[in-house]
């Protein structure tokens, strides 16, 4: 029989594990709907959750489409992938 303290901790890490799901499942589905959309972030950003992929999106969001100007929203070393294209 568990102790009193961790059976009370028992529904918040159920709540907890059951948050991390659904927040994976509105990633994958996020991701599903970029590829249908023949949009392959994964190329600049390493996850959806970073933050060069939440300024990315973000920005498609508000109606730019220009790749290259995308592109440059990565953060850190994400931009630095693609040194031959051409910057504005």
């Amino acid at each position: 029989m568990l102790s009193d303290g961790l059976s009370s901790l028992l529904p918040a890490m159920r709540n907890h594990q059951s948050l991390r799901a659904q927040s994976l499942r509105y990633q994958v589905a996020l991701e599903l709907m970029l590829e249908d959309a023949s949009i392959k972030l994964s190329s600049v950003a390493s996850s959806l959750k970073t933050v060069s992929a939440r300024a990315i999106l973000t920005a498609m969001i508000n109606g730019e489409s220009y790749p290259l100007r995308l592109a440059d929203m990565a953060k850190g070393g994400c931009g630095a992938r693609f040194p031959i294209w051409p910057r504005r």
